[in-house]
């Protein structure tokens, strides 16, 4: 009798704590996807040698962060990736930029008056030079 009663109240106490863990694994599951930035490649221009590219593009990461418009210049053909190829140029908010080849071993970047405020903008990327207008 004593083993059936120490049964009655082992069962739903853990069953409770499976059900409370279960839903904790869940939440946090879901919410994890929150915080995550991801980038989204606005355009790519080719080299006149198409061994490069000029990728412009941008870090969304929700509500929490505000738009912003980077460029970045990567060997052609492959998959982008802002951590592999770090961004030479960078403005806050969502802009549009102009960006071209002026030979194999410089480009220009045009920016319309008036947008956001320049936080990165380097003269050179590597034997590339730059060109801000």
């Amino acid at each position: 009798m004593k083993m059936r009663r120490i049964w009655w109240i082992i069962f739903p106490v853990v069953a409770l704590c499976a059900a409370i863990a279960g839903g904790a694994l869940y939440v946090g599951n879901f919410v994890s996807g929150f915080g995550a930035c991801k980038t989204v490649v606005r355009s790519s221009i080719p080299s006149p040698d198409e061994s490069k590219s000029i990728v412009i593009f941008g870090k969304e990461c929700g509500a929490t962060v505000g738009f912003n418009t980077q460029a970045s210049i990567t060997p052609a053909g492959g998959s982008f990736s802002s951590e592999k190829y770090p961004a030479f140029f960078a403005m806050s908010g969502l802009q549009a930029v102009m960006a071209r080849w002026l030979g194999d071993d410089a480009i220009e970047i045009a920016l319309i008056p008036g947008g956001g405020q320049v936080l990165k903008s380097e003269q050179r990327v590597g034997d590339i030079k730059v060109i801000y207008r």
